[in-house]
């Protein structure tokens, strides 16, 4: 438990500097910018409901939430990987 309360921290980072770095090379590129806008959407609302699971005694209706947006989080990050290989083949 306390790795998943920690963890977070690393991965919000990570996914900060994938944002980042993805912004400024397909700065052009609409679909990827509005995918990256929703994962940070996502993540934000994840770290949220993580936090109301740990500080108020695990409410049964928050609990598929945090599932779910952690399933978004990944088909965003999924969708973004895709739709960046595909721009790139396409340039090439």
């Amino acid at each position: 438990y306390s790795v998943h309360k920690i963890g977070w921290l690393v991965l919000a980072g990570a996914v900060a500097v994938w944002i980042r770095n993805l912004l400024t090379q397909f700065s052009d590129h609409r679909i990827v910018k509005r995918l990256a806008i929703g994962l940070i959407i996502c993540i934000a609302a994840e770290i949220c409901f993580g936090i109301v699971l740990a500080n108020f005694d695990l409410p049964a209706m928050v609990q598929p939430l945090h599932m779910l947006f952690a399933n978004l989080i990944f088909a965003a990050e999924f969708a973004i990987w895709i739709e960046v290989e595909s721009f790139v083949r396409s340039r090439n």
